[in-house]
């Protein structure tokens, strides 16, 4: 009779274990819809779509306005495979090989869920539209998360659970530009013992440190002043003039802003007299010293509550 030490159900297992303790980003983002790839009898394939949140105007007077339901979704595919693969015979289990465990598959998790982690932040970071700070420069003050949370709160997000993910050089710089600090006392001698920023700070609840958050380098722009070339434009781009011909290229993710156009609270529709800032989804050359720029999010002419 052959016995079988470390069957492969155990192995896969303990490497999904490794694999879930060891992720940072991804442990923090939203995976409501996993249990849709997953219903017995109803599979969906490779793609679902999330449903976006209602978003209903406010109107005046007690007359009935009815308001079109606008059902939005955002498609979720399964996209990237990764695997580490290794085998080993139930001969080998018996005699050979010894802390399976701690030699074999914890080390595969952790580089699966390194591999994880650094898919996740390229593919998500690029796609944000926000941003402080100065472009390669290290935040070196806490004012500069409070203003993180200021361009959380102008898009309507929740106060409560948010989570920061920094780089170790970016997590050791706020924690010691806290050093001069005296309250909560609790707080920062843990900042102070760990090298750490402490948790439920500046109005976040959870800080982390990864060291694969991706760097990135922007687009290049010669002298230029350009300018958005025809008003009442809408939509996923803009068409723009004025640079310098042949000397410009944006990259995806590069951050524009455009004047007079400024961010809206998605539930007031109340101007936040702040400047939106628009990501440039795909990178794109300039030839003639014009571009049509594709952006995110698209730009939306609102529709007006009566005798406002």
């Amino acid at each position: 009779m052959a016995n079988t030490l470390a069957t492969p159900a155990w192995v896969t297992k303990e490497v999904a274990r490794a694999f879930v303790n060891d992720m940072h980003f991804l442990a923090n983002v939203n995976r409501t819809y996993d249990d849709a790839y997953v219903q017995a009898g109803a599979r969906v394939g490779a793609t679902v779509n999330a449903r976006l949140p209602q978003r209903f105007l406010v109107t005046d007077g007690q007359g009935l306005q009815l308001q079109n339901l606008f059902d939005q979704t955002v498609p979720i595919s399964l996209t990237n495979q990764k695997n580490v693969a290794f085998g080993y015979s139930s001969a080998q289990a018996t005699t050979d090989l010894d802390d399976i465990r701690a030699r074999y598959t914890n080390p595969a998790g952790e580089s699966l869920a390194n591999a994880a982690d650094v898919l996740a932040f390229q593919n998500v970071y690029k796609d944000v539209y926000s941003m402080v700070g100065t472009l390669g420069t290290t935040p070196s003050a806490t004012l500069t998360y409070l203003q993180a949370g200021t361009k959380l709160t102008d898009l309507a997000t929740v106060l409560q659970g948010r989570v920061a993910m920094l780089d170790p050089l970016a997590m050791q710089t706020v924690a010691n530009a806290a050093t001069t600090l005296f309250n909560p006392t609790a707080t920062i001698s843990e900042q102070y013992r760990t090298g750490m920023f402490g948790r439920n700070t500046l109005g976040i609840s959870e800080w982390y440190q990864d060291p694969n958050r991706p760097t990135f380098v922007s687009g290049t722009v010669t002298a230029s002043t350009p300018l958005v070339n025809g008003g009442a434009q809408t939509g996923a781009s803009i068409i723009t003039d004025g640079w310098g011909s042949g000397g410009s290229f944006l990259k995806k993710g590069d951050i524009i802003t455009i004047g007079g156009v400024n961010s809206v609270n998605p539930l007031s529709y109340n101007s936040n007299g702040r400047l939106q800032q628009f990501v440039v989804t795909s990178d794109i050359n300039d030839t003639t010293g014009a571009i049509t720029i594709p952006i995110s999010p698209s730009i939306i002419t609102l529709r007006c509550a009566p005798d406002r």
